[in-house]
């Protein structure tokens, strides 16, 4: 991997400009949002993601999870910082510097995974015996097809929460009997199957229109039945764009892949727009959605200069207390008494907790050093899981996806149940490396 001055430009100019506005901000929170100069920056890091893609695509997009959950909280501080309310803290926002540390979270974290993306340099560790191709799309379609069919039965017996006038949440915890309120989960933790093969469908170029009809209704029975408008298409996103990176060349990422992408971004926001709608929200109720990914850090931010370097509460990530999280314990810390018994009560949670929580319990240079060695990793299982996917391993590259993103969701969402299929997960993949995996030397080729 070489380096030119632009790929040192741009990351450089993000953090060095986050610093000092930073400081600025924090330090005297009475001047004025600067709106112009955060747009800026966002121009400059449109560009340092544009370097990004001509230098390390299969990166970029491996690493699009980071890029939306870190984005996502620096556009929800765009709203903050302009003064729109925040409904769970009952708080309206102002600028206190929060937006420029997402920014230096975000910067680290993608400079941090590609060191990590590029120092797997073995082609595999395994030669795993492959199930026959044929067998295997078989088995994907017989899967799938019977969990779509459990989908069907859910919305003629009980209807779908897309359309049954309540929350999702409502929906699924007094509408749906027990032994069902696994599906959604199931819908979500078995996309990438259908997805692995609709791409060696096409790659095969065999005549079966079966693979994209399921990936479609996969994407019907998680909005309609399941109720789900964003998050859930993230995953999907997420997915799609591993098995894409492992089965297509890089010179076939050309305008019209983005102009998909772009059609598919603004067709979730319309989405999530309409349901809303549909429940009978307003503007103000939407645009308070907006800034709810980033209440949880400009609280933090409002902390004072000793937790903000020092942390508080060191070992609460886990849960401490009354706590079972740590997640719970942020959330007690900001939101309403009447968010706080919802929360209690109800399987929805806030959103936001990265780098919120870790700044809180650690300071933000202890978070910012665990957040690189997190990423570091990331990026080095990226790249092995490209490489599985390359070698059209539907059952390695399934299980090393599922303990990726199970790292990835503990560490960016904070979610410590995710731990639990992480190592089942691992479980799985070693004892099948162990019955049908044989180990060999890597040999680097010689020049």
């Amino acid at each position: 991997m070489t380096l030119n001055i632009r790929q040192l430009l741009y990351p450089g100019a993000i953090v060095m400009l986050s610093i000092v506005m930073f400081f600025t901000k924090n330090l005297d929170p009475s001047l004025n949002s600067m709106p112009w100069i955060e747009i800026f920056s966002l121009i400059i890091l449109a560009f340092y993601i544009r370097e990004l893609y001509k230098k390390s695509p299969e990166f970029l997009f491996t690493s699009f999870y980071q890029i939306y959950a870190l984005g996502g909280v620096a556009v929800s501080l765009l709203f903050v910082g302009a003064g729109i309310p925040m409904m769970e803290i009952d708080g309206t926002g102002s600028a206190n510097g929060a937006f420029w540390i997402i920014l230096i979270f975000f910067v680290f974290g993608l400079e941090a995974g590609k060191i990590g993306f590029y120092l797997s340099k073995a082609n595999y560790f395994f030669r795993v015996k492959k199930i026959s191709n044929r067998l295997s799309q078989n088995m994907v379609l017989l899967i799938s097809a019977s969990i779509l069919a459990v989908g069907l039965y859910i919305f003629l017996i009980y209807g779908g929460a897309a359309i049954s006038g309540q929350n999702r949440v409502a929906f699924w915890s007094s509408s749906i009997p027990s032994y069902l309120k696994f599906y959604p989960g199931l819908l979500s933790q078995t996309f990438f199957l259908i997805a692995f093969a609709y791409f060696n469908n096409k790659e095969n170029r065999r005549k079966n229109a079966l693979p994209i009809l399921l990936v479609i209704f996969y994407f019907l029975a998680t909005h309609i039945v399941a109720g789900e408008k964003f998050s859930a298409f993230i995953l999907y996103i997420n997915i799609w764009l591993f098995l894409q990176t492992g089965f297509v060349e890089r010179r076939n990422f050309g305008w019209r892949f983005f102009a998909v992408g772009a059609i598919v971004l603004f067709g979730l926001l319309a989405l999530v727009l309409g349901a809303y709608s549909i429940l009978g929200e307003d503007l103000t109720f939407m645009l308070s959605r907006t800034a709810a990914q980033g209440e949880l850090i400009w609280s933090v931010l409002n902390e004072s200069s000793k937790i903000l370097l020092y942390g508080d509460r060191f070992f609460c990530f886990f849960g401490c207390d009354q706590y079972n999280t740590g997640a719970d314990f942020i959330s007690a810390r900001y939101v309403t008494f009447k968010m706080w018994n919802d929360i209690q009560t109800s399987e929805s949670n806030l959103t936001g907790f990265m780098p919120a929580l870790p700044i809180l319990l650690w300071g933000i240079p202890l978070s910012l050093i665990i957040h690189v060695l997190f990423s570091i990793f990331f990026g080095w299982m990226q790249s092995g899981l490209i490489k599985s996917i390359k070698s059209r391993d539907l059952i390695t590259s399934y299980f090393l996806y599922k303990i990726y993103f199970g790292l990835i969701i503990f560490w960016y969402a904070s979610r410590i149940s995710a731990l639990s299929g992480v190592a089942i997960s691992a479980a799985i993949l070693f004892f099948w490396l162990l019955i049908f995996g044989r180990s060999y030397k890597y040999k680097p080729k010689e020049n």
